[in-house]
């Protein structure tokens, strides 16, 4: 047995709703995070979780071992900043935060 341990997943998703990392990301997207906050966030690509579990099955040496999957870290501001120069024309979460990312 292996097991795969992703931080929090981001990316396209094939189940549409109701999925852990989505509701954060909608979060974000409403408003009711990342506006001011020094969280950081341990973020990793859904492909890099896919080809983590592909992995897991071929490479023998992966058997009895735990992987934990992470890609990068971003504050909580930079993932708002992040999700609204891609989908600004949709919404705003930065509205009240100077250039330091602060409220």
């Amino acid at each position: 047995m292996v097991s795969i341990n992703p931080s929090c997943v981001v990316g396209p998703a094939l189940c549409g709703k109701g999925y852990a990392s989505g509701e954060i990301l909608g979060k974000f997207m409403k408003g009711h995070m990342g506006k001011g906050a020094r969280t950081a966030w341990p973020l990793v690509e859904v492909s890099a979780v896919a080809s983590a579990h592909l992995n897991a099955v071929k490479v023998a040496e992966a058997s009895g071992k735990r992987f934990i999957l992470q890609n990068t870290t971003l504050y909580e501001n930079d993932i708002a900043r992040c999700l609204h120069a891609e989908f600004s024309h949709e919404w705003s979460v930065l509205d009240g935060l100077d250039d330091s990312g602060k409220g």
